[in-house]
């Protein structure tokens, strides 16, 4: 059993987004025409209510079956409730619950908020609830994400993966042979090479998506090269950013960073995000949601490499919606048996993973996924348990995460490197600061 604290355990993230106009939706039962029967089999049974994010439809399909399937199994406990919310306001709806003392028992949680959310003393631990055993089923990644000061608060089905996608046709005509595992991942200068070996051939060498509307798709996407040339975003032990985040090991990776625009190996801004699907870019820098898309593609030939590394070794990013007990839940134990049924691989990772294609976040959930032994999705396995990473869990990380995407958008748009990181590593030691005076006040 992982040791948490006697202090925590008193004490208690890249999607399309819906419509905001969507208003939250409440289900009790996996389909629809079920409805009537359903609301019978949980008629005047204590309630456990469950808050998600709203997601894709097949999403939400898959959980309002997995809601059904444990009602169903557990007669004499309390029924499950859950309630899905828009995209972007879920999080400001769960804000507001917190501060009205009205969360539900169960919260699903953006994997950047589960730093922010622990700090604000919104979640319980969940420690008492995993042992050794299951703790080791899951991929670091997701054990890493979801704990803050040593304690672990959320636990998630699945997992992310970032990586760069080639046209196996494009780089057959440049010459080009990318590396298939993370130990043969090309060196920055190998990069740059095979983007001008492959520039005669396509609009542009690379899609970065730097014109993505969210500010976490920039941290997720390019926090990686600062943390493989052995730098980071922040010093959580210390509580600095001045340093750090400006640091050189920062500039250095961002300046690289920084060249592939300006020298025309990669673009700003687009007016199409589909470059790659179109045949229009060679490489892509993406994730595993654009995997189904490619793969329906006609005509489109690819594969999947490991990022470059600035530095020693390839690093890339990890990180999802996971599942949290709130502090306002009156029966945790409840509570959990709900979350390890959302876990276990048949019954929760199964179905939602075949609905979101997702990466399974425990290793025994991998024997249901045998496509995960070869291809593109090997790669998303390997990295997972090799060579990802958490982004930081800090109370200040929307902060973080704020200011780290605009000074890469201005960077992106020829803003001194140095300067801009500066600036960003200013105002985020600025809510540094401002919380441990708050904390050095109210002792």
């Amino acid at each position: 059993m992982s040791s948490c604290p006697a202090a925590c355990v008193h004490r208690a993230s890249i999607r399309r987004v819906a419509p905001a106009a969507v208003v939250a939706l409440t289900v009790w039962a996996a389909i629809a025409g079920c409805a009537g029967r359903e609301s019978a089999a949980v008629k005047g049974r204590a309630r456990l209510t469950v808050w998600a994010h709203h997601g894709q439809p097949a999403e939400r399909e898959a959980l309002a079956g997995i809601v059904a399937a444990f009602n169903a199994a557990h007669p004499d406990g309390p029924a499950v409730a859950i309630s899905f919310f828009p995209d972007r306001q879920y999080a400001d709806k769960v804000s507001i619950a917190s501060a009205t003392g009205r969360l539900p028992d169960v919260v699903e949680v953006d994997g950047p908020y589960v730093g922010p959310w622990a700090a604000e003393g919104l979640l319980k631990p969940l420690d008492g609830f995993v042992d050794d055993a299951l703790r080791a089923d899951f991929l670091p990644t997701i054990i890493a994400q979801g704990t803050f000061q040593d304690c672990l608060y959320a636990l998630g089905a699945f997992d992310s993966a970032l990586v760069v996608y080639y046209n196996r046709d494009i780089i057959a005509r440049a010459g080009l042979a990318p590396p298939e595992h993370v130990a043969d991942a090309w060196d920055w200068a190998t990069f740059r090479a095979a983007l001008e070996k492959a520039k005669p051939y396509v609009a542009v060498p690379l899609a970065l998506h730097v014109d993505e509307p969210g500010d976490e798709w920039m941290t997720y996407a390019f926090a990686p090269l600062i943390w493989s040339n052995g730098g980071a975003l922040i010093d959580v032990q210390h509580g600095r950013t001045i340093g750090v985040l400006d640091g050189p090991q920062a500039v250095a990776a961002i300046t690289k960073w920084q060249r592939l625009i300006t020298d025309g190996l990669a673009e700003a801004s687009s007016v199409n995000p589909n470059l790659f699907a179109a045949g229009d870019a060679a490489f892509d820098w993406s994730g595993h949601w654009m995997l189904p898309a490619f793969e329906q593609t006609a005509g489109l030939d690819f594969g999947a490499m490991p990022l470059p590394r600035t530095g020693d070794r390839s690093v890339t990013s990890a990180g999802s919606w996971c599942w949290g007990i709130s502090r306002d839940c009156r029966d945790p134990a409840a509570a959990w048996r709900f979350i390890a049924w959302l876990l276990d691989p048949e019954r929760g990772i199964k179905p939602i993973v075949e609905a979101n294609g997702a990466v399974p976040a425990r290793r025994s959930a991998f024997a249901l996924f045998p496509e995960y032994d070869s291809g593109v999705r090997r790669l998303f396995r390997e990295q997972l348990e090799t060579s990802a990473r958490a982004r930081p869990r800090t109370a200040v990380y929307l902060a973080l995460t704020t200011s780290f995407a605009r000074a890469l958008r201005d960077i992106a748009l020829g803003a001194d490197v140095a300067a801009a990181l500066h600036q960003a590593a200013e105002s985020v030691q600025h809510d540094l600061d401002r919380r441990r005076a708050r904390r050095e006040a109210g002792r």
